[in-house]
């Protein structure tokens, strides 16, 4: 499974909840789903990351999974590209969702 967009309700949602499409360990917790439903209705951004922590830490505290560290991808680039916006998305190609932004520099 791969994240379709870099949110938490991506991460957490289909994954998670109660009868989620992708919920293959059957977790469920009707507190931390109701957290979740929270926090996708709430506009606030600040709010909204609190409440979907707030989900994360029952969902730790009950261990429905292991979760794996996923080590950093270093990326050399040269000093002379600029604009560069990587994203938790990117696979091997650093700001692969954003080419339009790259620019390259007079050297």
């Amino acid at each position: 499974w791969g994240a379709d967009y870099p949110h938490a309700n991506n991460q957490l949602s289909g994954l998670f909840t109660c009868g989620g499409g992708t919920n293959d360990q059957q977790y469920c917790n009707p507190a931390f789903d109701a957290l979740l439903g929270q926090a996708a209705a709430e506009p606030d951004q600040a709010k909204q990351a609190d409440l979907y922590k707030q989900a994360q830490r029952i969902m730790m505290d009950d261990a429905p999974m292991l979760p794996l560290v996923w080590p950093p991808r270093p990326a050399l680039v040269k000093p002379y590209v600029s604009s560069l916006t990587t994203t938790p998305m990117d696979s091997d190609i650093p700001g692969e969702y954003f080419t339009e932004t790259i620019q390259i520099l007079k050297h």
